[in-house]
């Protein structure tokens, strides 16, 4: 029973292998002859393409030939045309290239200048700054109401003028009364509008 199923289910499994073949094999060959045909085809198309092209061209060159010494007469009439506007056109830029080099000369010139004179003020600024830092603490920072105060209360005396380094005058107004008031007076305006000043420098603080 076994051996019999096996004898027929081997001589199925061989026959339909045998279809499947031939199946194959039909569709293959339908497959080449499909391809063979369009292969005709295309050839057919391209020698046809290149035949029309070829036929084409001949009148486009013999038309190019014809048209080229057209071409060149227009080309030399255009040239004679245009020789005077580029002739005269160097002249009508002359000034104004002459006259780019004097503006940049000039531009040049003015930065130099700025660029040194600048360092100059820049030092100047700095040592008056500087000198009067060196007034101010030579003189200890002497205040203009301070001096006032004393010139009002003690002006008979000197004081103030010892204050501010008058140490010469301050001893001839001790021993004189102020130059009897006179030099007291003064001093008092002085003081007030400034012109009394500590001696070799200014205020260190002003009304």
């Amino acid at each position: 029973m076994i051996g019999s199923i096996f004898v027929t289910g081997k001589n199925l499994f061989s026959k339909f292998t045998s279809v499947l073949f031939i199946t194959l094999n039909t569709k293959r060959m339908k497959m080449i002859k499909i391809y063979a045909i369009a292969a005709c085809m295309a050839f057919s198309a391209t020698t046809l393409m290149a035949a029309k092209g070829s036929e084409t061209a001949a009148p486009r060159s013999e038309a190019t030939a014809m048209s080229a010494p057209v071409n060149e007469t227009m080309l030399a009439n255009d040239e004679m045309l245009a020789s005077p506007s580029t002739a005269v056109a160097p002249e009508a830029t002359t000034p104004k290239a002459a006259a780019a080099p004097a503006a940049k000369t000039v531009r040049q010139a003015a930065t130099t200048t700025t660029m040194t004179h600048a360092p100059k003020m820049l030092e100047k600024r700095m040592e008056k700054a500087q000198r009067k830092a060196d007034i101010k603490e030579t003189n200890g920072g002497k205040s203009q109401l301070v001096a006032l105060l004393l010139c009002f209360f003690l002006g008979g005396l000197g004081v103030h003028r010892f204050y501010l380094g008058y140490t010469g005058v301050g001893i001839l107004m001790l021993f004189t009364g102020g130059l009897f008031g006179i030099l007291w007076l003064i001093d008092f305006i002085r003081i007030i509008v400034g012109d009394l000043k500590p001696k070799g420098g200014e205020y260190g603080s002003t009304l």
